[in-house]
């Protein structure tokens, strides 16, 4: 048995006393996200400081310990961001075929209450007057811009998100894990992505005449997102290229 859980403590910063304790393993202690929306008000008005208080325990240790100490701070009139006693959790539970089955035939029994509904061309066009001549303030829209871009420059190692999603798409986690392609279906990728491909689209600049045999060298040209020029030449928002797809 590995013994690599531990029993960790947030304290808050403004007056160092401790307002949630839990058990972990690895950077959990670290990591703030999954928390309750009282801890989250404590952190981001008071800031939080890490302890670990017990390391190298098992899980079933971690739990026991967990327990007692939340029993014993809380007696002493701390914890308040600890709703529980402790001691749950199911960490590296691996659910039996049964309990799989049933799990899935209950999500499928659930409906989404928007299932085949539409809307009514009346309802369309009340929507559409309602959108129009709405413009998102210079704040709203500094947001989605920072939201949009908030992983650039950061790795793996150095964001427990980015480090997250990677970890999910390891080993069983990846969609083709212990799945290869056909050999007709390499064919066809190869073709797609050859120049010689009969169904690729050829661009012409309609004022100098120069011809481009891919969107994507057409935008590396002329310094462009391959997509935003897509959209521009397949009709989706008006073009502000001289760039036309070649009849």
């Amino acid at each position: 048995m590995v013994n690599n859980y531990y029993i960790y403590i947030h304290i808050r910063k403004d007056k160092n006393i401790p307002f949630y304790l839990g058990k972990g393993r690895d950077k959990r202690a670290w990591f703030f996200y999954q928390r309750n929306s009282l801890w989250h008000r404590i952190n981001k008005k008071h800031g939080t400081e890490v302890k670990i208080l017990l390391k190298n325990l098992s899980e079933e240790e971690a739990f026991v310990k967990e327990k007692e100490l939340i029993n014993l701070y809380k007696k002493l009139g701390f914890l308040q961001a600890n709703f529980t006693n402790g001691g749950e959790g199911a960490s590296g539970r691996i659910l039996s075929l049964e309990s799989l089955k049933k799990l899935s035939e209950s999500q499928k029994k659930r409906t989404n209450h928007k299932r085949g509904f539409r809307l009514s061309e009346e309802t369309k066009i009340k929507i559409s007057k309602a959108k129009k001549g709405c413009k998102l303030s210079k704040e709203h829209i500094e947001k989605i811009r920072k939201a949009k871009k908030w992983h650039k420059g950061l790795s793996k190692l150095t964001d427990s998100r980015l480090a997250k999603i990677s970890e999910s798409k390891l080993g069983k986690g990846n969609p083709m894990y212990g799945r290869t392609h056909s050999d007709e279906y390499k064919l066809k990728l190869s073709a797609r992505m050859s120049n010689e491909n009969p169904s690729r689209r050829v661009l012409i600049n309609t004022k100098t005449g120069e011809v481009f045999s891919s969107i994507k060298e057409a935008a590396n040209k002329i310094g462009l997102n391959v997509n935003t020029l897509r959209g521009y030449v397949n009709g989706h928002r008006p073009n502000k290229t001289d760039l036309r797809y070649k009849e």
